[in-house]
């Protein structure tokens, strides 16, 4: 079976809003190496980039405006969009901290430079979801990913969207673990 894994992170939580960075990586349980980060970009926005949304791929505003050194980055373009697309083929599940907002994200950008959305399997796999058993018992507060994070790995979501990414993959395994194991245990 194979699983994408793909996070995203945007100047905001709108329609208007522009895509900053994209990772994604597949987790393939027929490989003797399971995860394979398959595809990561940063995409400079047309418009000013929040305090919130910079903080939210791991960089400042100022770096974000070219006033220090910060992401290698491009205007989202087509091109950008038709090597998504393919690294989206073939997709199985989709999982994430929140796989909805991720494809919404990515749909608009995709809309913005005309290239169609790629039929893509509508199977989706959210972490949060997957961590329901902890709230019920009163493991976790709530399942939002700060709090699933901080139970598995002691810390807080990274900011950075490869290494959400890669923690995001690490708390899909240890829920895959508990929940073969009964979590009540």
């Amino acid at each position: 079976m194979k699983i994408h894994f793909i996070t995203t992170a945007t100047t905001g939580e709108t329609r208007a809003d522009e895509l900053l960075a994209v990772a994604i990586g597949v987790w393939d349980s027929e490989r003797e190496t399971c995860f394979e980060m398959r595809y990561l970009a940063y995409f400079h926005p047309l418009g000013e980039v929040s305090e919130a949304a910079a903080r939210s791929t791991g960089y400042s505003v100022e770096q974000w405006a070219g006033l220090m050194p910060g992401p290698k980055a491009e205007i989202f373009s087509a091109g950008a969009a038709r090597t998504i697309a393919d690294e989206l083929g073939g997709l199985d599940y989709w999982c994430g901290a929140n796989p909805a907002v991720d494809r919404a994200a990515l749909e608009r950008a995709f809309e913005r430079v005309r290239v169609p959305f790629p039929m893509v399997g509508t199977r989706s796999i959210d972490t949060g979801s997957m961590a329901a058993p902890l709230a019920l018992l009163g493991t976790i507060p709530s399942t939002h990913i700060a709090n699933v994070a901080a139970h598995y790995l002691g810390d807080a979501p990274e900011r950075d969207v490869k290494l959400r990414l890669l923690q995001l993959v690490n708390i899909f395994e240890r829920l895959v673990a508990d929940a073969v194991q009964g979590f009540a245990s």
